[in-house]
């Protein structure tokens, strides 16, 4: 399988179930092989934001304020 090498890990997976989720289709797989490389951080995304573990805590935030006005909008 085709993996990016700089990549902190992997995962060889068989669908094993698809659940339609308001406007997304979620897809399980079952995995059949994984590996990480040990001092790599994973890339996340959380609250719009692609980081890392290692600097995610450090990442600006707006007010939970300013979040509950924006849901009001």
């Amino acid at each position: 399988m085709p993996r990016l090498a700089d990549a902190p890990g992997w995962m060889v997976c068989d669908l094993h179930q698809t659940v339609e989720g308001g406007d997304h289709l979620l897809l399980f797989g079952q995995v059949r092989s994984a590996s990480t490389r040990p001092g790599l951080p994973p890339l996340v995304y959380a609250h719009r934001t692609f980081g890392t573990h290692s600097r995610f805590a450090e990442r600006p935030r707006p007010a939970i304020a300013d979040l509950i006005a924006a849901c009001a909008r």
